[in-house]
């Protein structure tokens, strides 16, 4: 009798060999894809989070300049503060006119225009002409004031700052949260 002698792989073993294979690279990519989702989500949420720290200490700032300033303003001034003690609250660029810094209030329908990036200066603002290096980008920031003591003139307000974005991976996943700070109407 003739000894068969095996040489390479049958037509089955190639066919299980790539089919394992091909499980094995399939799932590399969805943890390699999981990944980077949650490297942007974090990257998103760690923005989102300075932007609204920006928008709190520009409000902390603007209480601190009025009680410093020579002769002394209120410390909430309604002139400044206003738009940001109604209900649809107001939004800040702490970038506009020159430095100086501009409150203004939000559409009570539409909410708070949503931020603007510029790409060239690596900054996010309100400025209101869109450019080449300057569009709309996927985070708004809403600042609401809230008179929390029981005096009038209200002696403490609690500054919100709540941002809200839309996942840059996920167009439908909208992400929200807020920050607070409680600031006294007098001088330090």
């Amino acid at each position: 009798m003739f000894a068969l002698e095996r040489r390479g792989f049958s037509l089955l073993e190639t066919i299980i060999a790539i089919a394992v294979l091909t499980l094995a690279m399939t799932a590399v990519f969805t943890l390699v894809s999981s990944g980077i989702r949650s490297i942007s989500a974090s990257a998103d949420e760690l923005t989102a989070y300075f932007l609204a720290s920006e928008g709190l200490e520009y409000i902390r700032n603007i209480r601190d300049g009025n009680i410093i300033s020579v002769p002394p303003h209120p410390a909430f001034d309604d002139a400044v503060f206003g738009p940001c003690i109604t209900s649809s609250g107001c939004f800040v660029d702490s970038r506009a006119a020159g430095g100086a810094g501009v409150i203004a209030s939000c559409d009570p329908a539409l909410g708070c225009p949503p931020l603007r990036f510029n790409r060239e200066g690596g900054f996010y603002n309100h400025d209101v002409v869109v450019t080449r290096t300057n569009e709309d980008s996927i985070f708004t920031r809403q600042i609401t004031m809230t008179c929390i003591s029981p005096t009038i003139p209200c002696e403490e307000y609690r500054v919100l700052a709540t941002m809200t974005w839309r996942h840059s991976t996920a167009q439908y996943d909208i992400r929200s949260f807020a920050l607070r700070a409680d600031l006294f109407n007098t001088a330090f």
